[in-house]
C-alpha cells in the first residue's frame, strides 16, 4: 500500500503547482502586443547601457524623456530611477537580442520569483503551511499583479525585492542564520529597483520590532543600517534630482496627499482587497467568543498582521505624498502584502473547515477580470503603435524624421528612426521639415504633448504633406498596465490613426489641400 505523502512532500507539491501556474500566467504570449510608451523607455535605456555603459537619456539620435527632460542631468545621465532594471534588461538584450519578448522576460521572471517569496513569507509570517499556499495562490491569481508582472518596467522587481526583504526581516526575528543578510540584500535590491519604497519598509520594520520584538531591535538596526549605508552614495546622487520642481504643487502638498491617499485606498479596494474580506475574521472571532473558545488571533498573529499594516500604511502615505498622480502601478510592491493578508484571512477561515480557506481565495480571484485576462493570453492585441511601426517599416527610409505628439518612445525602439516630439521637451525645429508627422487623436497632457500638437498645427507647411489614414483605432495608449484602463481585447471602433507624409514640391499630383483634414 502506498504511504500518504508527508507534510514536506505536500509542501513541495503545492509550491511546484503554484509556481507552474504562475509561470504559465506570467510568460504565456508575453510578446502578444508591442511595448507601450513606459515600457519602451525601459528598453531604450537598457539599449543605452549596452552602448554607453550607463543609462543615458540621449542616444545621439533621440531623447528618451517623458518629463520634459527632467530625468537626466546636463550630461544626460539618468537620475529619475535607480539603475538595476536597466542593467538587468541590458543583460537579457545582450544574451537574447532586442525584442518585445526579451524586454518583458526578466520582469516576468521576477514576478514568478515574487510568488515564490510570498510562499516562503506566508509560512514564516503566519506559521502554517496552508497560509503559504493561500498567500501564494492569491498573488498568482491576482490579475492586476499579473498585468504589472508582464510589463517591461520596475514593478515586478520592486514587488519581489520587498517580499524578499520582509522574508529576511521575519527570519531575523526568528534568529535564522541567514535572516539578517537576506534582509540587507532585499533592502539593497529594493532600493536599486525603486528607492521610494525603502523608507516605508525601514520605518515599518523598526516600529514593528519595537512593538512586538524589542529584544531583536539591535539585530534589525544593524542589518538595516548596513543596507542603508550601502545605499548612501546613491541617496546623495538622487538628492539633486529636483523631483519636486518637476511636478510643482502635486508633490508634498497636504490637500493633494489626502486626495491621493483616498484614491489609492479605493484602488486597492476595487482591484486587490475587497472590503468583505474583513467580515471573515470578524465573524470567526465573534463565533469563537460566543463559544468561549481561545481566540485565534494571539500575539504572534497580531504581530504578523501588524507588520503588514505598518509597512502597507506607511507605503501608502509615502506614495500619496510624493507621487504625481495616484497610478495603480505604484502599488505593485504592496500586492504581495495584500496576498499575505488574504492568505492570513483564508487560514483563519480554514480553521472552521479547510474548504472555507480555499473558498476565500477563490472568491477573491474570481472578483478580478480572470476570463478577459485568459483571452488576452491566447490572442494577440493590435494597437495604433503597432500599425504605425509596421507602416513605417514598409514605407520609411533610413534617415527619415518622424514628428509625433505622443507615442514617440516605441517608435524609437522599434524603427531606429529619428523621432521628434512626445514628452521630451526637446527643440521641435526639426519637426518643421519632418518626413512623417503623426497628430494623435488624444491629448495626454495639454502642457506637454498638447504643446507639441499646437506647435505642429501652427508652424508646419501642411500643404506639403499628404494625409494617410490607417485602418486601426487611434487609442490613447498601445495598452496601459492600469487595471481600469487595460484592454484585454482589440478595439475596432474609434477615430482612425492618421499620419502625414511629406511629398515632393515637384509632384503636383501629391500636393495641395489641407493635409490635416
Amino acid at each position: 500500500m502506498n504511504e500518504a505523502p508527508t507534510a514536506g512532500a505536500r509542501d513541495r507539491l503545492a509550491w511546484a503547482a503554484i509556481l507552474l501556474l504562475a509561470s504559465c500566467l506570467a510568460l504565456w504570449n508575453l510578446d502578444g502586443q508591442l511595448l507601450w510608451q513606459d515600457e519602451a523607455q525601459t528598453a531604450l535605456l537598457a539599449r543605452s547601457v549596452l552602448e554607453f555603459g550607463t543609462p543615458t537619456g540621449y542616444d545621439g539620435r533621440n531623447h528618451l524623456s517623458q518629463e520634459w527632460g527632467a530625468e537626466y542631468d546636463d550630461a544626460f545621465r539618468w537620475r529619475w530611477h535607480t539603475w538595476l532594471p536597466f542593467y538587468l534588461l541590458a543583460g537579457f538584450f545582450a544574451l537574447l537580442g532586442e525584442s518585445t519578448l526579451a524586454a518583458r522576460l526578466p520582469f516576468a521572471l521576477l514576478g514568478i520569483a515574487a510568488v515564490a517569496a510570498c510562499f516562503a513569507l506566508g509560512r514564516a509570517l503566519w506559521g502554517e503551511r496552508r497560509a503559504a499556499w493561500f498567500s501564494a495562490f492569491a498573488l498568482t491569481t491576482s490579475v492586476p499583479f499579473l498585468l504589472l508582472t508582464r510589463q517591461s518596467r520596475w514593478y515586478a522587481a520592486a514587488a519581489c525585492f520587498l517580499a524578499l526583504a520582509l522574508l529576511g526581516y521575519v527570519r531575523t526575528l526568528q534568529r535564522a542564520a541567514w535572516g539578517g543578510p537576506l534582509l540587507a540584500l532585499g533592502v539593497l535590491l529594493l532600493f536599486h529597483a525603486h528607492y521610494v519604497y525603502v523608507a516605508s519598509l525601514t520605518v515599518g520594520a523598526l516600529l514593528h520590532t519595537a512593538l512586538w520584538h524589542r529584544a531583536r531591535l539591535g539585530a534589525v538596526v544593524v542589518w538595516l543600517g548596513t543596507a542603508l549605508a550601502l545605499c548612501l552614495p546613491w541617496l546623495v546622487w538622487l538628492a539633486g534630482l529636483g523631483y519636486r520642481r518637476a511636478f510643482g504643487d502635486a508633490v508634498l502638498a497636504p490637500d493633494v496627499t489626502w486626495r491621493h491617499l483616498g484614491a489609492y485606498a479605493v484602488a486597492l479596494w476595487d482591484h486587490a482587497f475587497p472590503g468583505w474580506l474583513l467580515l471573515v475574521p470578524a465573524a470567526v472571532l465573534l463565533l469563537r467568543w460566543r463559544r468561549s473558545e481561545r481566540p485565534f488571533v494571539g500575539r504572534e498573529a497580531a504581530g504578523a498582521a501588524g507588520l503588514l499594516l505598518l509597512v502597507g500604511a506607511g507605503t501608502l502615505l509615502v506614495l500619496a505624498a510624493v507621487s504625481p498622480a495616484p497610478f495603480f502601478r505604484y502599488l505593485a510592491p504592496l500586492l504581495p502584502l495584500v496576498a499575505l493578508a488574504v492568505g492570513g484571512i483564508a487560514t483563519l477561515a480554514a480553521r472552521g473547515h479547510p474548504l472555507l480557506g480555499w473558498l476565500v481565495v477563490l472568491l477573491v480571484a474570481a472578483r478580478g477580470p480572470v476570463v478577459p485576462f485568459l483571452h488576452e493570453l491566447t490572442h494577440d492585441l493590435d494597437g495604433p503603435i503597432e500599425a504605425l511601426v509596421d507602416y513605417l517599416d514598409e514605407h520609411a527610409e533610413a534617415g527619415d524624421v518622424v514628428a509625433i505628439t505622443y507615442g514617440d518612445l516605441p517608435l524609437k525602439f522599434y524603427t531606429g528612426l529619428r523621432v521628434v516630439g512626445g514628452l521630451t521637451g526637446e527643440d521641435l525645429s526639426p519637426a518643421l521639415d519632418a518626413d512623417w508627422i503623426v497628430l494623435r487623436h488624444h491629448v495626454i497632457s495639454p502642457d506637454m504633448d498638447g504643446r507639441v500638437r499646437r506647435f505642429l498645427l501652427r508652424n508646419v507647411e501642411w500643404e506639403r504633406y499628404r494625409r494617410i489614414e490607417l485602418d486601426v483605432a487611434d487609442l490613447p495608449f498601445e495598452n496601459r498596465e492600469e487595471p481600469a484602463l487595460h484592454r484585454f481585447r482589440n478595439v475596432e471602433r474609434g477615430p482612425r490613426l492618421v499620419l502625414h507624409r511629406r511629398v515632393s514640391n515637384h509632384d503636383p499630383a501629391q500636393v495641395g489641400g489641407d493635409a490635416r483634414r
